[in-house]
């Protein structure tokens, strides 16, 4: 859905926000990132990602919640 750069993009970003956090996007931020990041919010409106909404729900789309589920490198969780 993304291409190599705009993914690369957005990781940065994700991981500039946990140095300024000093740890990974946890407790409550993980909750509707959207109204804390203008980039997630940037993210949920890209046309890639609407077009496969709209594909599967049609063109009436609300986005009601958004929610970090991250998974490290590695981790066993």
């Amino acid at each position: 859905m993304l291409d190599a750069g705009e993914t690369a993009a957005y990781r940065a970003k994700l991981k500039a926000n946990e140095g300024k956090l000093d740890h990974p996007v946890q407790g409550p931020l993980r909750a509707k990132p959207h109204l804390l990041f203008r980039w997630v919010d940037e993210l949920l409106r890209h046309d890639a990602l609407l077009d496969c909404v709209e594909y599967l729900i049609g063109p009436d789309i609300l986005c009601w919640n958004t929610w970090f589920w991250i998974k490290e490198a590695g981790s066993d969780s």
